[in-house]
């Protein structure tokens, strides 16, 4: 009598407790993924915003050392730049969609260092085997 009940209240309380248990493991492991789904979306976000705060330094440093400008060719110093690159990073795929007779006359040095860095970023954040395309675009005014 008691004991059966004793033990049939045990038995509740046991599949109550493991029931729970797994509700509480499920709910954990579920938030973990929503918390690591948001690391990777703010790190993206990030990456993101210093892309477009790099892209102001470089408008400003550029047209404000006008001493230190030069004449190049954009296509060679890209396939340059993306040979040097692409050493480091044979999984990755790197196409250069530049034309050749793009001239920019600005500080070589600082643009070609702006641009290794694009680059290598673009690679170690890639995925494997993917691919980092480059594309000119000319946004000037009248065009």
């Amino acid at each position: 009598g008691q004991c059966q009940q004793v033990q049939c209240h045990k038995d509740k309380f046991i599949r109550l407790f493991l029931t729970n248990h797994s509700m509480i493991a499920q709910d954990s492991t579920e938030a973990l993924k929503a918390r690591l789904d948001n690391k990777k979306i703010q790190r993206m976000a990030n990456s993101v915003e210093n892309i477009l705060s790099l892209q102001a330094h470089l408008r400003s440093y550029l047209t404000n050392h006008t001493s230190q400008k030069e004449s190049f060719n954009l296509s060679v110093l890209l396939a340059n730049s993306v040979s040097l690159i692409e050493a480091n990073f044979k999984s990755i795929h790197f196409v250069v969609d530049v034309n050749t007779a793009v001239f920019l006359t600005t500080n070589r040095d600082a643009f070609t260092r702006i641009i290794d860095n694009i680059l290598s970023n673009a690679a170690k954040y890639n995925t494997k085997l993917g691919r980092v395309t480059l594309v000119y675009k000319d946004t000037s005014k009248g065009k």
